[in-house]
């Protein structure tokens, strides 16, 4: 059984393709999202550990899935994985730049991270705008792995095509199509934000010391139920790039900053985003 990997980043539809990979008949999904194998140096986790995090394995399983998109900005775990794993696939999430950054902003505030604005936020969270920069941290993907088996998925199909964008997942994974069931043709956490900071943090510790202890599943169903729960969240209206709730000077500085890196991912892929979103910066040297 072959491995792949939604290496990220955040905000790109990782519990999406979390739920599709745990619905799909030929794919064997990870028994939690987010393992962390190739970021920990813990000597009792070893390869035959992370390959029993896939069990169990039966004869139509074509596929083992993780999804952690903490392996895009570590070098190591891109190494890592073209070590132990050397057949495998690792996949990044492309969206647009602003609308990823508040989307993840928002994540911060339910999450009570942060109780800055918008604009705040940007210029001194650095991640906001780092976590974009596909080019910069698929650059060690690209070298261990090689072009072939870095891909990118559109994150914009997903909000108007999602058995489109569940088709686009199936070929990079070497699948054919597969009718998506209906659940997924709904949004997965959309936004929202927390009713009670404080619990929403004290929840999130407590799931993270589970899964030291080796209480994977658990954590995993719980998760789903309580991230959706109408207790802890109210619904919050989406967001477009070019909506008025964004701060517009904020907005043009995310893109300036992630102007060259686009580019930059464009040649490398094959791509036009810069384009899409309306940017035009020269074309560094390639990978």
């Amino acid at each position: 059984m072959r491995h792949a990997l939604f290496i990220g980043p955040d905000k790109t539809g990782s519990t999406w393709l979390q739920r599709f990979a745990q619905a799909h008949p030929q794919i064997q999904a990870a028994q939690s999202k987010e393992l962390f194998y190739f970021l920990q140096s813990d000597g009792d986790r070893n390869l035959e550990w992370y390959r029993r995090k896939f069990e169990p394995v039966r004869p139509e399983h074509l596929v083992a899935f993780e999804v952690c998109h903490e392996y895009l900005f570590s070098p190591s775990a891109a190494a890592g994985i073209a070590a132990d794993l050397p057949e495998a696939t690792v996949i990044a999430g492309v969206r647009h730049p602003v609308e990823r950054a508040y989307s993840s902003y928002r994540y911060m505030l339910r999450q009570g991270r942060t109780t800055l604005g918008f604009a705040a936020a940007v210029a001194q969270i650095d991640e906001l705008v780092d976590h974009s920069r596909l080019a910069t941290h698929l650059e060690p993907f690209l070298h261990h792995l090689g072009a072939d088996r870095v891909a990118l998925l559109d994150f914009d199909l997903l909000g108007v095509d999602a058995q489109g964008y569940g088709d686009a997942a199936s070929s990079h994974l070497g699948l054919g199509s597969w009718s998506i069931p209906d659940e997924l043709h709904d949004k997965v956490l959309a936004a929202a934000t927390a009713r009670s900071a404080r619990l929403v943090r004290t929840l999130r510790f407590t799931a993270s010391a589970l899964r030291r202890c080796g209480l994977y599943r658990p954590v995993e169903a719980a998760k789903r139920r309580l991230v959706e729960s109408p207790l802890l969240f109210e619904p919050a209206a989406p967001v477009s790039a070019q909506s008025t709730v964004l701060d517009q000077e904020a907005s043009a500085f995310i893109l300036d900053q992630l102007a060259d890196d686009i580019a930059r991912l464009d040649e490398w892929f094959g791509t036009s985003f810069g384009a899409r979103w309306g940017l035009n910066s020269p074309v560094r040297a390639s990978v």
